[in-house]
């Protein structure tokens, strides 16, 4: 589980609450507009990341290509504490519990094999059992094999729950990390006189656009190195 590093709460969407202050929250009369910005604030928030795999979203996805992509989604607004369950519908537009979450689609186009991330949580929420989807809470609680395979430590409840409400050992999941992991491993024997520490660095660049490597945080996991993000 990637975690994000929450920053400022988008302008438009505070602006937008100022306006209809007083009125009963509910999500389908936000302004699309505002959801726009929502949207691009919190990609960039999470460096393009879905904010449980750690695989990159293409938020342009459902729209380059309407007709293959019809009714599928590379993601979604995710409300981490779920909107629908009365005891939280103050949080509905919170900054603090709104993410991006993978959909139905990878950055690629392929489909996973199940639902995953946000899709497979959908309203399952337990206080006491989930993990907070920050950075550095996410940070040293969940490990990886070399075959794509994530788990914890034994005895840590509330990674177990996330990896199973997440379904992150979903099949496509797995052969994606794999095959991230294999490719920085064929780099690094190319490149022999290079540290971990150096690849580490190399991978954890963002692009032009501000979007971080897929994954990162596995590559870094299985490198040994921590998140340079938890460490500022």
């Amino acid at each position: 589980m990637r975690g994000s590093a929450k920053g400022d709460p988008t302008l438009e969407l505070s602006e937008w609450r100022e306006a209809n202050a007083g009125r009963r929250p509910v999500w389908k009369t936000l302004d699309s507009v505002v959801k726009r910005a929502l949207v691009r604030d919190l990609w960039s928030e999470q460096s393009g990341l879905c904010v449980y795999c750690g695989g990159r979203i293409n938020i342009n996805l459902p729209i380059v290509n309407p007709e293959r992509f019809a009714g599928k989604f590379a993601f979604h607004i995710e409300h981490f504490r779920p909107r629908h369950v009365p005891e939280y519908r103050d949080l509905i537009f919170e900054h603090s519990n709104l993410f991006l979450s993978c959909g139905g689609l990878y950055e690629s186009g392929d489909e996973p094999s199940g639902e995953i991330c946000g899709a497979s949580k959908a309203g399952a929420f337990d206080e006491e059992r989930c993990l907070e989807p920050e950075l550095d809470v996410c940070s040293g609680r969940f490990s990886f094999h070399e075959d794509g395979e994530i788990f914890c430590r034994e005895g840590d409840v509330q990674a177990e729950y996330m990896i199973k409400i997440l379904n992150l050992n979903d099949e496509n999941l797995k052969s994606y990390r794999r095959a991230t992991w294999e490719s920085v491993v064929d780099e690094m024997v190319q490149q022999p006189g290079r540290s971990y520490l150096e690849f580490s660095e190399g991978y954890s660049q963002v692009d032009e656009g501000g979007a971080a490597k897929s994954y990162v945080h596995m590559v870094k996991s299985l490198l040994a190195i921590p998140d340079p993000e938890v460490l500022t």
